[in-house]
C-alpha cells in the first residue's frame, strides 16, 4: 500500500464518520480520470476536487502532501505536512468542539 492510500484510507473513515457533519475537500492537481478510477477500485466515496491550473489555491500547494482541518471562518485548526493519519480520536476530540461552537 502506497503512503498516500494509507492517508486516503483514513480520510474515507473520517469522511464516513463526520460526512453529514463536515465539508470536505479533497483537492488535487491530478488528472481526473486516473483518480476517478483509483477511488472506484478502492471504494473511496469522499469527495475530489480538481485545481485549476493558474487559478490561486486557497492554501499552500507547493509542497504536496498538505492536509489542513479549518474552522467555520476558515481559519487553519490543524496543518499536516507529508502523510497523516486523519481517523484519530485527538483529530475527533478537536472537530467534535469545533461543531458545537
Amino acid at each position: 500500500m502506497l503512503p498516500s492510500e494509507a492517508e486516503l484510507g483514513s480520510i474515507q473513515k473520517l469522511y464516513d464518520h463526520y460526512k453529514d457533519r463536515v465539508e470536505f475537500y479533497i483537492i488535487t492537481n491530478e488528472d481526473r480520470e486516473p483518480v476517478e478510477k483509483f477511488m472506484q477500485k478502492k471504494g473511496f466515496t469522499f469527495p475530489v476536487t480538481y485545481s485549476i491550473v493558474g487559478n490561486p489555491m486557497p492554501v499552500d500547494g507547493s509542497n504536496p502532501p498538505q492536509s489542513y482541518l479549518l474552522d467555520r471562518e476558515g481559519n487553519i485548526v490543524v496543518q499536516k505536512e507529508g502523510v497523516a493519519d486523519w481517523d484519530n480520536d485527538g483529530l475527533k476530540v478537536i472537530i467534535d468542539k469545533l461543531l458545537v461552537k
